[in-house]
């Protein structure tokens, strides 16, 4: 049997130049510090490094549409700063305050539907 192939050509798309910051990691006091805290504060300190270049690049660029910071967020858990782990059920699994915080929430629900 024979499938039709779609002639296509490539265009370019979403052109532009990035610029990744660098964050010397003695900057970066690992003492006592998880992995996720580490990240958290390295990923504050390249923000504000972005920043830094940003101004940067428009006291001495011309010509330029824009230039912004962009940045991906990650979910974190609130009390043990790891990153947001949850069950097929939907439960935090990451630590035992965030599992009492949904015990506590999904009574409430319970409570809810009986009134």
């Amino acid at each position: 049997m024979n499938e039709f192939i779609l002639k296509t050509v490539k265009v370019s798309k979403n052109v532009f130049v990035a610029v990744e910051p660098t964050v010397p990691g003695y900057k970066i006091l690992r003492t006592g510090k998880t992995h996720a805290e580490i990240e958290r504060q390295y990923g504050e300190m390249a923000y504000e490094e972005c920043e830094r270049i940003i101004s940067e690049i428009e006291r001495h660029v011309d010509d330029f549409l824009r230039v912004y910071t962009h940045q991906e967020l990650g979910d974190y858990c609130f009390y043990c700063n790891s990153p947001a782990e949850l069950d097929e059920d939907g439960r935090p699994v990451c630590c035992e305050r965030a599992i009492q915080d949904y015990n506590e929430w999904a009574e409430r629900q319970i409570v809810g539907e009986k009134e």
